[in-house]
């Protein structure tokens, strides 16, 4: 009798373990409770899923910063077309080497251009710049280039009550933004204020640069808007000084 209750015994806790295992029951699964407490149940796929949209997203990134190219074709047909209309600027120095910015897309006061640039009349056709303005919209005022290789463009927002100057040194590869002082003058209110903000052409003799800044064209601030900033450089534009105000020419 003894030796059938220990067999049955043994029967009954395989036949349990039996049941135990088909169940899943020694798996924690999906009850809370069966990781005890202060455990955070893992979730199957999230690690996929996180790593597939980090590999869209740099992809999406990716194709954002990839440059428009242009064929020959295109280049001549943006040389031929350009037009002086105010927003498409040109300099030709005493050289023969012409430049032209060309508007390639526009909106809401916002200009995109290449640069151009031919010394046989448009026979030979170079794009010296893609996005000389770096994307930051805007409208280009000037252009204005010289031999050495330095030049500037003026660029102006919100229809000429703001803007900002570039400035290349490697003929019109690349374009920095001009780091020029603010001047400490005060309004009519008492408060101090940048009155100056839209940047003319500069002039230059060797080293030596001077540059006007005048007022917005909408908003003037400062003395009625009846005098321009007066800047200048004595390294080649490299660094600026606020040279005082003069009257308005």
């Amino acid at each position: 009798m003894k030796n059938r209750s220990k067999m049955s015994v043994i029967l009954l806790c395989i036949s349990m373990s039996l049941m135990s295992l088909a169940c899943g029951s020694d798996k924690p699964g999906s009850d809370p409770a069966a990781y005890g407490p202060g455990i955070t149940i893992p979730e199957t796929g999230s690690s996929e899923e996180a790593e597939t949209e980090e590999a869209e997203t740099e992809e999406t990134e990716t194709e954002s910063e990839e440059e428009t190219v242009y064929s020959d074709a295109d280049i001549k047909s943006m040389w031929d077309g350009w037009t002086v209309n105010g927003e498409e600027p040109s300099c030709t120095l005493d050289n023969g080497m012409e430049y032209r910015m060309i508007v390639t897309d526009a909106g809401f006061g916002n200009r995109q251009y290449v640069l151009l640039a031919s010394d046989d009349g448009g026979r030979t056709i170079e794009m010296i710049n893609s996005d000389p303005l770096n994307s930051t919209g805007g409208v280009a005022f000037y252009l204005t280039m010289f031999d050495d290789g330095t030049g500037y463009i003026s660029q102006v927002w919100n229809d000429g009550d703001d803007g900002c100057l570039y400035r290349t040194e490697n003929n019109g590869g690349h374009f920095d933004e001009v780091s020029l002082p603010v001047p400490e003058e005060k309004n009519e209110d008492g408060e101090l204020c940048n009155p100056f903000t839209i940047a003319e052409q500069p002039e230059k003799d060797g080293d030596n640069l001077t540059l006007t800044v005048r007022q917005s064209d909408y908003a003037p601030e400062y003395k009625d808007g009846k005098v321009t900033g007066k800047f200048t450089s004595s390294d080649n534009g490299v660094t600026w000084t606020y040279a005082g105000e003069e009257p308005v020419k």
